[in-house]
């Protein structure tokens, strides 16, 4: 399976951070978002590309976390 790039909201919570962690446990690129800077450290410590504070209801942060994360990893291939 080709490694994928993936940009997954909500990666400091119980369903997102589980999420990263198993595509980072499975060689593909994350990059996260949330709104806990403290959580979202962890998440490049534990292996994502890349992360932002997001509020997922900020349609103009939610913008600009998608260009960072296509910037960050050459593109996407999931949200």
């Amino acid at each position: 399976m080709k490694n994928g790039r993936y940009l997954v909201f909500g990666a400091t919570g119980g369903i997102g951070s589980c999420l990263s962690e198993i595509l980072v446990s499975q060689q593909h690129q994350v990059f996260g978002t949330g709104r806990d800077a403290g959580k979202l450290q962890k998440l490049l410590d534990n292996g994502c590309v890349g992360s932002v504070a997001v509020d997922a209801t900020d349609w103009v942060a939610v913008q600009n976390a998608i260009q960072m994360s296509i910037e960050a990893m050459g593109g996407l291939d999931g949200v």
